[in-house]
């Protein structure tokens, strides 16, 4: 599937000589344009606290330093140490952005239920290339968010069920 391809091309990425040169850090990427700031649910801070039932709206703003052709805008969330939790992007979405001009800035916004168990988390946005190959801006750990939910349970998630015994 296209979402494969794209992890699998990114892989490749990683591998061949270009990719090499960039020390990964914190944050990597070409430097083409750049993830600015970062704010939850409209606040500007280091750590949030998610109340139970309450959305999750994750705001980044970017700014371009060249021109741009449909760049990619991405999120990974995840527990420190683990692998990935939430992954999301505008290819998986299959929503077209648009080209970027030098000096373009603009807004990506993504909402997401808070199926999340308690605990923190941390949130990294990303921009890509068109095809997602090549990575222009990556915030690794950028934000940390807690989450207080009302079920407590050791799953990183725990989305809203219906439980029934007969």
């Amino acid at each position: 599937d296209k979402y494969a391809e794209i992890v699998r091309v990114q892989i490749e990425s990683d591998n061949s000589t270009e990719t090499k040169k960039v020390k990964r850090s914190k944050r990597w990427g070409t430097g083409d344009a750049e993830i600015t700031s970062i704010a939850i649910n409209k606040k500007h801070k280091n750590n949030y606290i998610i109340e139970p039932l309450q959305k999750i709206n994750i705001i980044f703003t970017i700014k371009s330093k060249k021109y741009i052709k449909s760049p990619v805008y991405g999120i990974v969330m995840r527990r420190k140490g683990e692998s990935p939790i939430f992954v999301t992007n505008t290819i998986l979405s299959k929503i077209n952005t648009r080209d970027l001009a030098d000096g373009d800035i603009g807004k990506v916004e993504i909402c997401v239920e808070n199926i999340f168990a308690n605990g923190e988390y941390y949130l990294s946005p990303a921009i890509a290339t068109y095809d997602g190959a090549t990575i222009i801006d990556w915030r690794d750990d950028y934000v940390k968010i807690t989450v207080i939910n009302q079920d407590n349970t050791y799953a990183p998630i725990n989305p809203r069920h219906l439980f029934k015994v007969t």
